[in-house]
């Protein structure tokens, strides 16, 4: 009896036994097939997107050696004098905050990328472990740089700060200097009596301190 109920049910259309394990199969192939498109196509939106990122700093900073060298060649057509000088020293300062810039931006990347080697390595395992889970994709907006990013930005502020406070000495230095020569007796004797204290200040050895100390006298 459960025979003929079999083969009615067939003969109406349905689907027993091998022919439903076969389908089901089938069915399960095209899954894993579908799957195996989707990843494929999100690895290679990832590489994309990567090849995309990579080529945009590559872009940018070789628009900005190109001013740096613009700069460069007008400042070296100067005649020598001041203005040569600081704008040799402007640009030099840019340089240096320029480096600084791209080894926070380079670092930054660095620990991105390490993190998302970690993230699809375990999202490697997780599909051997489960044939049938799905791939996530990686979110670096996910990655905490905040303390690297705080870090780079006190360098970059401490060599800032430097950068003007050697600015302010050299321009008291240049001006003591036109003091000595140009002016009066009075401002001569401070600009001289200043520049001996500043050397003395400086000096490497108590020998050196002691010499200027006389001289200044």
């Amino acid at each position: 009896e459960m025979q003929s109920k079999e083969k009615a049910y067939k003969d109406l259309g349905g689907i027993t036994g091998s022919s439903l394990t076969e389908q089901e199969n089938q069915a399960k192939k095209e899954t894993e097939k579908q799957l195996k498109q989707q990843e494929g196509i999100r690895s290679q939106n990832d590489k994309i997107s990567e090849i995309e990122r990579k080529q945009a700093i590559q872009r940018k900073r070789q628009a900005e050696d190109m001013e740096m060298e613009i700069s460069r060649y007008e400042i070296n057509a100067m005649a020598d004098g001041s203005e040569k000088k600081r704008m040799q020293r402007e640009l030099d300062n840019r340089k240096e905050i320029q480096s600084l810039e791209r080894q926070k931006e380079d670092m930054i990347q660095a620990v991105i990328q390490a993190e998302k080697e970690i993230f699809d390595a375990q999202e490697e395992l997780k599909v051997k472990e489960n044939n049938k889970y799905q791939k996530k994709t990686f979110d670096s907006s996910k990655v905490d740089t905040g303390k690297i990013s705080s870090i780079w930005d006190t360098i970059m502020e401490n060599t800032s700060k430097k950068q003007l406070d050697d600015k302010i000495r050299d321009q008291e230095v240049a001006w003591n200097e036109y003091l000595i020569k140009f002016g009066n007796y009075q401002q001569k004797r401070l600009a001289i009596i200043e520049k001996y204290d500043k050397a003395i200040k400086e000096a490497e050895t108590a020998g050196d301190a002691a010499i200027l100390m006389k001289e200044k006298a």
